[in-house]
């Protein structure tokens, strides 16, 4: 009897009571916990690194069994590199989640293992410019991310606009490439009743900024929030959240805006009651590879306002509003548009709804599988 390909999927796990709104594995881990729902033909370990509420070991790695084709390893710090190449040699396929030039070693040994090799890129440092001056190692980062991606039998990116990116700076990528977008594992809830219609409540709108403020288009939504309380007809009939670090200096300037409540970082849970509480999402980005908030708001029927420049506007195209990058003043139209027509607001809230159902994690788990299943049978 043929054993099932085993696949090493190297990338971070946390099981779901520990998770957090955002950060690494916010990706990572719903996609995994989606695979191990599914009856796969392949084998799966995990190779992931360990988190403080499992307890940081120096020797000793901890198992975790999600099914009977799904493993987890959070590697001991020790024993961590080593034990990678370990399980590479074992497998036939490496699958590097993170794109980063740290992974390089990985790729090295699948290659001289002559052992098949899929990496998934999710950012670029084109996103940080605004936030820091990296232009010392851009060579550097260029030379090994085009090095990890010529050893790579597959590419694939959260976004056509981030290999448009990655193809802007390193030039054509005579490569196989695609994109797999992003999920939600959030539980689809559209929950909106005809609460607006009196005009008694407020319309909430909110925008999720986290650690890059300046990225993510706090300018733009400044500028945007100034148009909006100008206008007389609007008075009392919003309410603008705002999560994430915000520049001291745009802090004192919002400030005397009756509307607008800044939020610190928000637990998991807390997040996910912001969503069912609000109206509109807005992510005015200057540049952002997918936005997850995007389509989790999309799944608690939340309006969806993007600008050009982010890559979730590919997968919510037709269903949410897209603005040209910086438009303060385009931006202001369709949120005064929705704040005072309500049915035109629920129905942007049920397209977007919609929309997000096809981007549950198990659906983003089947597209892997496939990328997985050709890639094993190119050259077999």
């Amino acid at each position: 009897m043929l054993r099932k390909p085993r696949i090493l999927l190297i990338a971070g796990y946390r099981p779901f009571k520990y998770r957090r709104a955002g950060g690494p594995n916010a990706v990572s881990s719903p996609l995994i916990d989606a695979l191990a729902s599914l009856k796969i033909p392949v084998e799966i370990t995990v190779a992931s690194t360990p988190f403080r509420e499992l307890g940081v070991s120096l020797i000793r790695n901890h198992i975790t069994v999600l099914s009977n084709n799904v493993r987890v390893l959070h590697l001991s710090l020790l024993r961590y590199f080593i034990d990678i190449l370990l399980l590479i040699a074992k497998s036939d396929l490496i699958h590097i989640f993170s794109g980063e030039p740290k992974q390089l070693l990985f790729a090295v040994m699948a290659k001289f293992l002559r052992k098949k090799l899929v990496v998934t890129f999710h950012g670029h440092y084109i996103e940080e410019y605004f936030e820091k001056k990296i232009q010392n190692t851009k060579k550097l980062y260029d030379c090994l991310i085009m090095r990890l991606i010529k050893f790579s039998d597959t590419v694939t990116f959260v976004s056509n606009l981030l290999m448009k990116t990655y193809e802007l700076t390193l030039g054509p990528l005579m490569i196989n490439k695609c994109v797999v977008p992003n999920g939600t594992d959030l539980n689809p809830n559209f929950s909106k009743k005809s609460k607006h219609l009196d005009g008694r409540e407020p319309v909430v709108i909110a925008s999720i900024l986290g650690g890059h403020p300046l990225r993510k288009g706090i300018s733009v939504i400044f500028h945007t929030l100034l148009l909006l309380h100008k206008k007389i007809q609007l008075n009392g009939r919003f309410k603008f959240y705002l999560l994430g670090k915000i520049p001291q200096e745009i802090r004192n300037k919002l400030e005397p805006l009756d509307s607008v409540r800044i939020l610190p970082r928000l637990t998991r849970e807390s997040l996910e009651k912001l969503y069912e509480k609000m109206d509109i999402l807005v992510a005015p980005s200057l540049f952002d590879s997918f936005n997850l908030p995007a389509i989790e708001a999309a799944s608690k029927g939340c309006a969806i306002v993007l600008s050009d420049k982010v890559g979730a506007s590919e997968v919510l195209e037709g269903c949410a509003f897209i603005v040209k990058t910086g438009d303060a003043k385009s931006l202001s139209k369709i949120l005064e548009e929705l704040i005072i027509d309500h049915e035109f607001l629920q129905k942007a809230q049920r397209l977007a709804y919609n929309r997000s159902l096809n981007y549950v994690y198990v659906n983003i788990a089947v597209k892997y599988l496939d990328v997985y299943g050709k890639v094993l049978k190119s050259d077999a």
